[in-house]
C-alpha cells in the first residue's frame, strides 16, 4: 500500500514538473567542465550560488545514478571528481584510478557510435586524460576548495551541458531499457505486471538521525531476513520502474518542507492526492496547529479561509476556493518514518478521505477543550506539547518515546481512542511533579471521553468545572483545591505557604482519600481560623456544598479511571475558585 501510493504521487508530481522523468533525477552539482571539440578540458564552470558564506551547489536533472556503496560503481554525465577525473582526495591513487576506468568504460558502452559531437568530445576526454596528472592539472588546482567540498560535476560540450543534448538523451533511455530489460523478472507486488525486478533499492535521504547518504525503506542486509534460496529484492519482488518512482517521490517530498513535519524522532510525510496543494496546507496547519501559532504555511490563506473551508467539508459538500475544487472524497496519506541504523522503521501510515480526516482532527480538538488560566494565550492544545506533557522537560532527553509519538498520532488520524500509555505517562508526571496544569487536564479529559467503556461519567468531563456533578471523584478533586485555597487565604495576602498540602498529600489523597481527606478537614480547621469573616462565609458555603454530596465516608481507594476524574475536578475548581475572586474584586472595584 505504501509503495503503491507512493508510485502514484510520483506520476502527479511528475505530470506538474515537479520532479525528473523516468530514468533521471535530480542532483546538487558545483562544477561544470567544458569541452573542446577534441576533448580537451578548457575551463571549469562554478555552478553553485551563494547563499550568504556558503556555495549552494545548484540542484540539476542528471541522469539517474547508481547507488553508491563501498565498491566501485560509476554514474553517466555526472559524478564526483574521483570518477569524472581520477582525482586522489583520500590517499588512495588506485582507487581513484579506478573509478576514472569504470566511468570511461561506461561512458564508451553508452555513447560509442553515436553521431553527436557533444559525445565525441566526451569520448575524447576520457581517451586523452591522464588521472595521474590530475593533482597538478592548474585548471582543477584553481577550484580545489570546490572540489573537495565534493558536489558533482557535469560536461559542458558543444555548446550546451551533456544532458540536455537531445541525441545523448535518446541514447541514454535505449541503454536504460537494455540494461532493465537484461535483468531477471517477476511479478511486481504493486503493478501485478511480469516486470525487471529490482534487487536493490535506492536510498531515502531527509530522515532526521538517519544516515546522511540515506538509508533503505526496502532492504534485505542479511541472510535471515532471506528465504527460500531467493536473496535481496528477490524477496519482495518490485519492479525497478516501481522502485525508482517511490523512491524519487519520497525523496522529493522529503526535501520540501510543506511536505514533512517532524514529531520527536519521527519524520512524518503527508501529501494529498493528485499532488494538490491545498488541501495538503489545510491539514498540515490543522494537524501541527500552525494557524494558532502564527505560522500560516500560505500567506493568501487565513484562518478565516480555513474556517470556511472546513465548515463545507466537514459537512460533505464540495466546495471551491480560489478556483481550486475541494472534495471531502479526495485521497490523503501521511507516513511516519524512524531512523534505524542503515535502514528506515515505518512508524505508521495512514490513508484516508480528506474530509473523515479533518473531522477525526475536529472531534480531536474538540474533545482537548478545557478552561485555561486567564494569561494563557494559547488557543489550543498542539499535538507538540500535547506529547511533551509525557516527558520530563527537566531531564536530558525531552522528547516523547517515538513508539507513543506514533501511537497518539495514529488515533488521532482514525479518530479512536487515545493509547492508554499516553494517559498512564500523564498520571505518572502529575504525580512526579505534584501538579496539573491545563495542558495535562485536557489530556485527560480528552482520553476519558474518548474510551470506550469508562466507568467516568461525561457529566464531570465538560469544558468547565461542573458545579452539579456527583461523581465521588471528581468532587473529591474539587474538595481537595478548596482545602488548599482555604490554606493558601490564611497564610495573609501576598504570603506564601512553605509547604502546602499539595506538597504533601496530593498523590496520597487522589490514591487513598479514605486515609488522607479526614486528616485533611482536621487540618483546614485551624487553617479556617486565620481568615477574615467574608472568607470564612465563601469557603463555609462551598465546603458544605461539597460534603452534602461526598457523604459521611470516602473511598478508600480509587482506580486510575478515577484518579483521572479527581485530578480534572481539582484543576477545574482551581480556576474556578480564581474567577470568582477576580469577579469579587471587579465588584469591588465597582462599588
Amino acid at each position: 500500500m505504501i509503495l503503491q501510493a507512493l508510485a502514484k504521487q510520483y506520476e502527479a508530481l511528475a505530470a506538474e514538473g515537479k520532479i525528473a522523468e523516468p530514468g533521471w533525477c535530480d542532483a546538487k552539482v558545483s562544477l561544470a567542465a567544458e569541452l573542446s571539440e577534441t576533448g580537451k578540458l578548457v575551463r571549469l564552470l562554478p555552478l553553485s550560488d551563494m547563499n550568504g558564506n556558503k556555495e549552494r551547489p545548484r540542484i540539476m536533472k542528471v541522469p539517474e545514478q547508481v547507488k553508491k556503496t563501498s565498491g566501485i560503481a560509476a554514474n553517466f554525465l555526472c559524478d564526483s571528481c574521483e570518477y569524472i577525473f581520477g582525482l586522489d582526495l583520500k590517499d588512495k591513487p588506485e582507487r581513484a584510478r579506478q573509478c576514472f576506468e569504470a566511468s570511461r568504460k561506461k561512458h564508451h558502452e553508452i555513447l560509442d557510435g553515436l553521431d553527436s559531437a557533444g559525445a565525441k568530445s566526451i569520448l575524447l576526454f576520457f581517451d586523452g586524460w591522464d588521472p595521474v596528472q590530475a593533482a597538478q592539472d592548474p585548471i582543477l588546482m584553481e577550484y580545489e576548495k570546490t572540489i573537495r567540498a565534493g558536489g558533482s560535476i557535469v560536461f559542458f560540450a558543444n555548446g550546451r551541458f551533456a544532458q540536455e543534448d537531445p541525441d545523448i538523451r535518446q541514447k541514454w533511455s535505449r541503454y536504460r531499457d537494455t540494461v532493465q530489460g537484461g535483468a531477471d523478472t517477476g511479478i511486481c507486488l504493486v503493478t501485478g505486471e511480469e516486470l525487471p525486478i529490482a534487487r536493490l533499492h535506492d536510498n531515502i535521504k531527509g530522515i532526521r538521525g538517519a544516515q546522511s547518504s540515506g538509508a533503505s525503506l526496502v532492504s534485505y542486509n542479511a541472510p535471515a531476513f532471506e528465504s527460500y534460496g531467493f536473496t535481496q529484492g528477490e524477496n519482495a519482488t518490485v519492479s525497478t520502474s516501481v522502485m525508482l518512482e517511490y523512491t524519487k517521490a519520497l525523496n522529493y517530498m522529503l526535501s520540501h518542507r510543506e511536505y514533512v513535519q517532524q514529531i520527536g524522532e519521527t519524520t512524518i510525510v503527508f501529501w494529498a492526492e493528485h499532488a494538490a496543494a491545498l488541501p495538503q496546507t489545510i491539514v498540515r496547519g490543522e494537524l501541527f496547529d500552525l494557524w494558532d501559532n502564527g505560522e500560516e504555511e500560505d500567506d493568501s490563506l487565513t484562518e478565516k479561509d480555513v474556517q470556511g473551508i472546513l465548515k463545507d467539508i466537514s459537512k460533505g459538500r464540495r466546495t471551491t476556493f480560489r478556483n481550486t475544487d475541494l472534495s471531502p472524497d479526495d485521497r490523503f496519506y501521511l507516513l511516519g518514518i524512524s531512523p534505524n541504523a542503515a535502514r528506515l522503521s515505518v512508524r505508521f501510515y495512514c490513508e484516508k478521505s480528506f474530509g473523515r480526516l479533518l473531522d477525526n482532527l475536529i472531534s480531536h480538538h474538540e474533545r482537548l477543550k478545557i478552561a485555561k488560566p486567564v494569561r494563557d494565550e494559547e488557543k489550543r492544545l498542539s499535538l507538540w506539547h500535547m506529547l511533551n506533557e509525557t516527558a520530563n522537560q527537566k531531564s536530558k532527553d525531552k522528547n516523547p518515546p517515538s513508539p507513543m509519538a506514533g501511537a497518539v498520532f495514529m488515533s488521532i488520524l482514525d479518530g479512536t481512542g487515545y493509547p492508554a500509555a499516553l494517559y498512564g505517562q500523564i498520571m505518572l508526571r502529575i504525580r512526579a511533579e505534584h501538579d496539573i496544569s491545563w495542558r495535562k487536564a485536557a489530556i485527560i479529559k480528552a482520553y476519558l471521553l474518548n474510551k470506550r467503556n469508562t466507568i467516568v461519567p461525561k457529566e464531570v468531563l465538560q469544558v468547565a468545572l461542573n458545579e452539579d456533578a456527583t461523581y465521588r471523584p471528581y468532587v473529591l478533586g474539587e474538595l481537595f483545591a478548596l482545602l488548599e485555597k482555604v490554606q493558601e487565604d490564611s497564610a495573609g495576602l501576598g504570603k506564601k505557604v512553605n509547604s502546602t498540602i499539595k506538597d504533601k498529600y496530593f498523590t496520597s489523597a487522589c490514591t487513598t482519600p479514605g486515609r488522607i481527606f479526614p486528616l485533611l478537614l482536621s487540618l483546614s480547621s485551624h487553617h479556617q481560623k486565620k481568615l477574615s469573616d467574608a472568607s470564612k462565609v465563601f469557603y463555609d458555603k462551598e465546603l458544605c456544598g461539597l460534603m452534602a454530596k461526598l457523604g459521611s465516608s470516602y473511598p478508600m481507594h480509587l482506580s486510575l479511571e478515577e484518579q483521572g476524574a479527581f485530578y480534572l475536578g481539582y484543576y477545574q475548581k482551581r480556576q474556578s475558585l480564581f474567577a470568582k475572586k477576580s469577579d469579587e474584586k471587579m465588584a469591588e472595584g465597582e462599588e
